[in-house]
């Protein structure tokens, strides 16, 4: 809900979204014997639509933010690569723009494969190599 608002209120008259990439923010909860911790991973949707790439994440400083987002995009125009990488523990969705910037965002291995699938239509909607 907190992602749809937010991306129903970045988008400008007449621009509309080509392709959407959602990572839900996901708890995790951890019990040593009376004792519990609990800790949240931060969400992210990446939008790609006919006038720019946004990005919007309920992170702030690498943390969870329970209330608000962070919205950062870029025009179109300057997407030059967008993948998916795999680290040793999670995956990133790798965005790059022709200025050298570049985006990464941090996601859960079970992620990995809808990262993929996204990374691919827009490579092929972009018809980058």
């Amino acid at each position: 809900m907190k992602f749809r608002n937010a991306e129903y209120f970045e988008l400008d008259a007449g621009e509309r979204v080509l392709f959407r990439f959602f990572s839900p923010a996901t708890k995790k909860i951890r019990r040593h014997w009376f004792f519990r911790w609990e800790s949240r991973a931060p969400g992210d949707l990446v939008a790609l639509t006919n006038r720019r790439v946004l990005w919007i994440a309920d992170r702030v400083q690498e943390r969870y933010s329970a209330y608000g987002t962070v919205t950062r995009y870029a025009p179109a125009e300057a997407l030059a690569q967008l993948t998916c990488r795999p680290t040793a523990e999670d995956c990133a969705l790798s965005v790059k723009f022709s200025s050298e910037a570049s985006w990464r965002i941090p996601l859960p291995l079970e992620m990995q494969a809808e990262a993929y699938r996204f990374a691919e239509e827009a490579a092929r909607f972009f018809q980058w190599n």
